[in-house]
């Protein structure tokens, strides 16, 4: 994922300039949402590596979104924006494997990426009608 992820970025870094970055930060979400919804589905380690490589493809949520912050929110509030992005990280970093493990053991390990796939499609919904 992440060997992709570092090939793909520039690419999606240049598109974001031209196209913006909403529309790349939609574009992440709803590509994670497909690929992970479709992990829950494998029938071999080797479908699941391609979807991991995949995954790669459609990472960049936290740059554009770190860029978009950068450039459209007010001066005077931008560290408190940039911070509380970071925080997000930080904390979804901590919590979701806590979050996964739990639902992992209510449900499956197949049901979390299809509930995790759900939530991501639900964010993107979120963010396309809602966020300016």
């Amino acid at each position: 994922m992440y060997v992709v992820s570092a090939i793909t970025s520039p690419y999606w870094g240049k598109l974001a300039d031209q196209k913006g970055r909403k529309l790349m930060i939609l574009r992440a979400f709803l590509g994670m949402a497909i690929v992970i919804a479709a992990m829950g589905a494998v029938q071999n380690v080797w479908e699941l590596m391609v979807l991991r490589m995949l995954q790669g493809v459609f990472a960049g949520f936290v740059s554009n979104a770190n860029s978009l912050i950068a450039t459209e929110t007010p001066k005077k509030q931008a560290g408190a924006a940039l911070g509380t992005m970071a925080s997000g990280v930080t904390g979804g970093t901590l919590l979701v494997p806590l979050m996964g493990g739990a639902l992992a053991s209510m449900f499956s390990y197949r049901m979390t990426f299809f509930i995790t796939g759900l939530i991501l499609l639900l964010i993107f919904f979120a963010c396309l009608f809602f966020v300016h």
